[in-house]
């Protein structure tokens, strides 16, 4: 039994989050594009209701080792939750090239007694083979739900929305559906709030649930309009409710969310992810008489500060004139801040002249301001420009400056065309 540690696991979503930043735009939620070294579950189980079945496809020319990490979640009722909340031991699986496997969470991971379900995460031992994953997990009658394995580079945003959901406060008769909503840690440790909004009227409905989480715990909320939960308004019926999954711990940290409905008749649940918003798409860059080079960039933003002039505020890419000429560039991102406490801030398109191999002097915007009035729930804006510069080496990327702080931005996505 080769079994990961921790840090190890901890690495391996780092890497793939990485790549998944440099590569390309970020996909978020379910995509056709599924494909990656380390793939997540955001839920499978072994209960006495619920089994899940995971299938791993291998669509490379040779047998792909891969490692199982397993964690126990726990449940917001401490009478329902497993025994013994946390990781355990898990048999590697052998796919074969150009081949698939099926097998159980029970068949693979070393469990114990008690009730069973939480985030599973298969990744390639050796770190180079990429792997599709799809779990379907089905009641005694064979009523159930599917869940697509997703790359782990998809699971890191912070402000996530799942859409179209029902319960009920009335207690007799029994509700015809239930809502139950799961919050889910990646290799660090957050802290989260999680509240319901009506789709049709965008009020709040009930109370704020704020949460901690350690790496890779999970946590469910039985029936979140319950008084244990949300505590939602007595005796009323709910439809085409809005979930929101806010990171409210500083820093970069990843996490997951999701929630399913449940039909109380049967059983039958589906699953439903929580979904980001992607930067906007960015303009195409006009005609240029004579490209040197392009470049992009991708990966999150760190925080905008309290600033007078811009700041760079994600990745920045490197260019190079070996005579005078222009940049021409564009960049998008998501903006958000906790505690919710509006602010308005302008952002831009900027370049840093680069000495020594140093970004030095100031900040220099390329295009025109941008403002973006900025709350707790993720907003997106882009900006575009151009500017004549001297021959030498530059950096160009987001940037921003305004009253902070800006704490909980989303992703940065641009390009830039040297002409000359």
């Amino acid at each position: 039994m080769l079994h990961k540690k921790t840090a190890v696991l901890r690495d391996s979503i780092a890497a793939a989050v990485i790549c998944g930043a440099l590569g390309a735009t970020p996909a978020v939620a379910q995509t056709a594009f599924a494909s990656s070294t380390t793939i997540v579950f955001p839920v499978v189980a072994s209960t006495a209701t619920f089994t899940t079945t995971v299938t791993l496809y291998n669509p490379n020319g040779s047998d792909v080792t891969v490692g199982l990490d397993y964690f126990d979640g726990s449940d917001s009722d401490p009478l329902k939750s497993p025994l013994v909340p946390g990781q355990k031991p898990c048999n590697d699986v052998v796919v074969p090239a150009n081949g698939s496997v099926g097998f159980t969470l029970a068949s693979q991971c070393t469990l114990g007694d008690g009730p069973h379900f939480g985030p599973l995460v298969a990744s390639d031992n050796a770190g180079a083979s990429q792997i599709f994953g799809y779990s379907r997990t089905e009641n005694n009658a064979n009523a159930g739900f599917s869940i697509e394995g997703f790359p782990s580079a998809d699971l890191t945003t912070d402000t996530t929305n799942v859409t179209g959901l029902r319960g009920s406060t009335i207690v007799a008769p029994p509700a015809s559906h239930q809502t139950n909503c799961f919050v889910t840690a990646q290799a660090d440790a957050i802290t989260y709030d999680m509240k319901l909004f009506d789709g049709t009227t965008g009020a709040q409905i009930g109370s704020t649930v704020s949460g901690a989480l350690g790496a890779f715990a999970q946590i469910r909320y039985l029936d979140v309009f319950s008084p244990g939960v949300a505590n939602a308004p007595a005796a009323t019926d709910f439809s085409n409710v809005r979930a929101e999954f806010t990171r409210t711990s500083d820093g970069e940290q990843q996490m997951a969310a999701f929630c399913t409905v449940q039909d109380n008749a049967t059983f039958g649940a589906d699953f439903r992810i929580a979904k980001a918003m992607t930067p906007v798409p960015l303009p195409p860059p006009p005609p240029p008489e004579t490209v040197v080079s392009t470049v992009s960039w991708n990966g999150a933003m760190g925080p905008l500060d309290s600033v007078s002039s811009y700041m760079f505020l994600g990745p920045q890419q490197a260019v190079h004139l070996d005579a005078a000429g222009s940049i021409y560039a564009g960049a998008s991102g998501t903006f958000a801040q906790v505690p919710n406490n509006p602010v308005d801030v302008n952002i831009n398109v900027c370049y840093q002249s680069v000495v020594g191999g140093l970004p030095t002097g100031t900040v220099n915007a390329l295009g025109t301001n941008v403002p973006v009035h900025v709350t707790q729930s993720l907003s997106s804006a882009t900006a575009v420009g151009s500017a004549s510069v001297s021959a030498g080496d530059y950096v160009v990327g987001l940037c921003g400056m305004g009253t902070g702080p800006v704490n909980k931005n989303g992703n940065a996505a641009g390009f830039a065309v040297v002409t000359q």
